[in-house]
């Protein structure tokens, strides 16, 4: 019986190892090059809503969000955000059956001096929803939902580029 405890986690550790290894991250875990620890988001009193989401994916990555003021080592400007619905399969009544929420978000990174260390970026995101004349305010429910999980799959996404930015000196 011992045996196989001690059998179970050397397996567990070799797993860990090689997952490790192979630069596999919990999501949310997604470490940052050191010249983003400290960032400034312009603008900052923007995209309230999506910079909820990015604020926790960055604070996730240990990434201190200072003012302009605070003088950051680099600057994420949030260029434009825009949400849509639109009809997607319509019943022979010509009723809307399934709508597509269509979400994009576009973006830049600098450094303090304004040199660009990613030129700008669009990440685009959409989803189905079922559409039922009978549970209207379910699905407005819904879609603020399904609106609140892109926006967090979008700074996630985000930091996932963000993690990517080679800085040279």
């Amino acid at each position: 019986m011992r045996k196989i405890n001690v059998l179970k986690y050397l397996w567990i550790l070799g797993l860990s190892v090689m997952l490790s290894a192979c630069g596999w991250h919990l999501r949310g875990q997604t470490p940052l090059p050191a010249e983003l620890q400290v960032l400034a988001i312009e603008p900052s009193n923007g995209y309230l809503l999506f910079q909820r989401a990015l604020r926790s994916a960055l604070k996730a990555a240990n990434v201190q969000v200072v003012s302009m003021s605070a003088k950051p080592g680099s600057v994420l400007y949030l260029l434009h955000e825009q949400y849509s619905a639109r009809s997607w399969v319509l019943n022979q009544d010509g009723e809307t059956q399934e709508n597509i929420i269509h979400y994009e978000l576009k973006f830049k990174l600098t450094d303090a001096d304004g040199i660009n260390l990613l030129d700008e970026q669009t990440i685009v995101l959409e989803r189905t929803q079922r559409v039922n004349p009978n549970t209207l305010l379910s699905q407005i429910e819904e879609e603020r939902l399904l609106l609140q999980e892109m926006r967090e799959d979008a700074a996630q996404q985000m930091i996932r580029r963000l993690s990517k930015i080679q800085v040279s000196d």
